[in-house]
């Protein structure tokens, strides 16, 4: 995945991740997968969702393309 990001905010960084199983994880937390890119996801973020995404604000920073 290319990303490429001016900023991150502070607050996005504050909350520290949660590391979920897919068993555990429930609707409001995030759904950003831990590990290697071509891995299989065991792990999730775990954060709080950030607003109508399956990521927090820390994630959709990251897949957030701004130019």
């Amino acid at each position: 995945m290319n990303t490429k990001h001016k900023h991150i905010p502070e607050e996005a960084m504050s909350e520290p991740r949660n590391p979920t199983s897919m068993l555990n994880i429930t609707n409001d937390q995030c759904k950003y997968p831990l590990g290697e890119e071509l891995a299989r996801a065991e792990l999730f973020c775990g954060r709080k969702r950030h607003g109508k995404y399956s990521y927090c604000e820390y994630h959709v920073c990251v897949i957030i393309k701004h130019d």
